[in-house]
């Protein structure tokens, strides 16, 4: 009977370390797949600049015009109702 229960809790022990096992190295893949993201973050923060945009008082890139007035266009609803 020791003999049966012995063998169970081995083989019981042997598949959970095997899951944990396989766990850990999931968790491991996906920590350093983020390591990469991290690494590249950090190289683009080294890179960015930051520069002043100079310009004359008055000084304009392209006209705005000024906006048309007109009325809102009818609903199919709200020409029905007229019916």
């Amino acid at each position: 009977m020791t003999i049966i229960i012995k063998a169970l809790l081995q083989n019981l022990l042997r598949v959970s370390t095997c899951r944990i096992g396989s766990m850990g190295l999931l968790l491991l893949f996906a920590a350093c797949g983020n390591l990469e993201q991290s690494e590249e973050e950090k190289i683009r923060r080294q890179n960015a600049k930051g520069e002043y945009i100079l310009r004359q008082d008055g000084e304009v890139l392209f006209s705005v015009e000024a906006p048309k007035v007109r009325s809102r266009e009818k609903y199919p609803w709200e020409e029905e109702k007229k019916r």
